[in-house]
């Protein structure tokens, strides 16, 4: 609760904020300065700048909410290269991204002066980097989120409230691209295992993760009484999870571990031929909205608990949304206040199973 009553607070006493919000109010309290400043550096490379930089140093759900950005600036700004810092295991996804020059893995490679950079999500370290190399035009998030503090918007929302004003620019729904030979493969494993559903149990915290063994009860029942096939989706760090799932199992669900290939772009390619996808809030579960937005027939069931409300809920209109949000919501995701009620356990087996039902009637439609 202290956490949430600093976020609410207009003004709160610095020591009481967390490092990320720190963050947030060292870049909101430095930004007018930097853009100050960057006036001076040449009213061209403020109009029309030559290079871009993009700064996402997040998870995989965070980097599916902002690639529209990308997209908005190369459209605006044609001439530019646009270089976008990220980690090295969400760089997959933008391989093939036609907005995109050149992806960075690590910030030592931010090694010279960009005309425009925005930070979507950086550090300490891109941070002190803006000081080194600055730049004509510089935004971030961290202001948008300190202004929107306790009223959180949508993710996508917010990433876009950094392109406003800057002229040329158009807002449109992000996007992931893949090749015609993936799109190809995830058709022909579709037409190997018949309709299926695609289960997601893990989640970067274990708070919020649904148990598994409901889990196990799901993919049975849709399974015998439903007459699909459940493929269980998870990375290498998941697979004691899903092991465990499968053998608390009657029936047999395929794992995505057992593939030829477990890449973040084979998950997507296999999510846009499924019927219906079920997971708790986590990377696949945004690959899904994707794939949703991208003109397949998906159907969503999104698992939430300790996540702030609305944040990251699926925008695809084809999803619906368990979640119990509790007084002590949010949380730090580690310590819970109540461990034998969670907000995750007190979604019902029942609210499920009648969710799955609405959603797979909507796609037989």
């Amino acid at each position: 609760m202290q956490r949430r009553c600093a976020e609410q607070t207009p003004i709160a006493p610095f020591a009481a904020l967390s490092p990320e919000q720190r963050l947030y109010l060292a870049n909101a309290l430095m930004n007018p300065i930097w853009n100050g400043v960057g006036t001076g550096l040449g009213a061209a490379a403020r109009r029309s700048p030559r290079r871009i930089l993009c700064v996402k140093w997040d998870e995989i759900g965070d980097m599916l909410v902002c690639t529209h950005v990308f997209a908005a600036l190369k459209k605006a700004q044609p001439q530019a290269e646009l270089h976008v810092l990220c980690k090295p295991f969400v760089a997959g996804m933008l391989e093939l991204d036609p907005h995109v020059d050149r992806v960075l893995t690590s910030v030592s490679e931010w090694n010279s002066r960009y005309d425009w950079v925005f930070e979507l999500r950086g550090t300490w370290a891109t941070f002190w980097k803006s000081f080194r190399y600055w730049p004509a035009l510089r935004r971030e998030r961290g202001s948008v989120r300190w202004k929107n503090r306790g009223q959180q918007r949508h993710e996508m929302e917010t990433n876009s409230a950094l392109l406003q004003g800057l002229p040329g620019v158009s807002v449109e729904e992000p996007e992931l691209f893949i090749s015609q030979d993936l799109q190809q493969w995830g058709e022909a494993k579709a037409r190997e295992w018949g309709p299926f559903v695609a289960v997601h149990p893990g989640g970067r915290s274990l708070l919020r993760r649904w148990p598994a063994v409901r889990y196990a009860r799901l993919c049975d029942w849709l399974q015998q009484e439903q007459g699909l096939n459940v493929l269980l989706l998870g990375s290498e760090e998941e697979r004691e999870l899903l092991e465990s799932i499968r053998s608390l199992c009657s029936s047999t669900p395929r794992s995505s571990l057992e593939l030829e290939s477990n890449s973040l772009l084979h998950t997507y390619s296999l999510l846009l031929q499924a019927r219906l996808f079920v997971g708790n809030e986590s990377g696949p579960l945004q690959l899904a909205d994707r794939a949703s937005a991208a003109g397949s027939t998906l159907g969503i069931l999104a698992l939430y608990g300790p996540g702030v409300k609305d944040v990251f809920y699926p925008r695809s209109l084809r999803s619906r949304i368990l979640h119990e949000v509790l007084p002590c919501n949010p949380c730090d995701q580690v310590h819970c206040v109540r461990p034998d009620d969670t907000c995750m356990m007190r979604i019902s087996e029942a609210q499920v199973w009648a969710a799955v039902q609405e959603l797979l009637s909507l796609s037989a439609n």
